[in-house]
């Protein structure tokens, strides 16, 4: 502190509240959203992806060898870590994330049933899945 004498640091004597961070997180279940309907849509979504994928694998067969890559939508902001892992648990893989981690995430599969994909999303439209919200 001797090299610094010429700057005055008035002692603050006073308790100072840490700051504390926000606990939790984890997804949020969007209003008014009706966790089996949105499952069976997704699932069909999925299946209508794999439907188009395997037409077109056929169609280009010999000539390119397509991978099933899609675009997510995300409606809430997320850790791009945290739903990278999640995704990867269900053999899907993000090549693109959204700026402000929300919007449309450009991801793979290597398994073209998205068979753990559509299995978790039947786990969530069950009443108890997801927290049972």
């Amino acid at each position: 502190m001797q090299q610094y004498a010429h700057l005055k640091l008035l002692l603050f004597a006073e308790n100072v509240e840490r700051q504390k961070k926000g606990g939790g997180g984890g997804y949020k279940l969007p209003k008014g959203r009706n966790k089996l309907e949105f499952s069976q849509q997704a699932i069909q979504d999925a299946n209508n992806i794999k439907s188009n994928f395997t037409i077109l694998k056929n169609k280009f067969s010999g000539n390119l060898n397509p991978t099933l890559i899609f675009e997510i939508e995300i409606n809430q902001s997320v850790s791009p870590d945290n739903f990278e892992k999640e995704l990867t648990g269900m053999d899907i893989h993000v090549l693109s994330v959204a700026e402000n981690k929300r919007g449309y995430w450009v991801i793979f599969a290597d398994d073209i049933e998205l068979t753990k994909f559509k299995n978790k999303l039947e786990i969530y439209g069950q009443p108890d899945g997801h927290n049972g919200e």
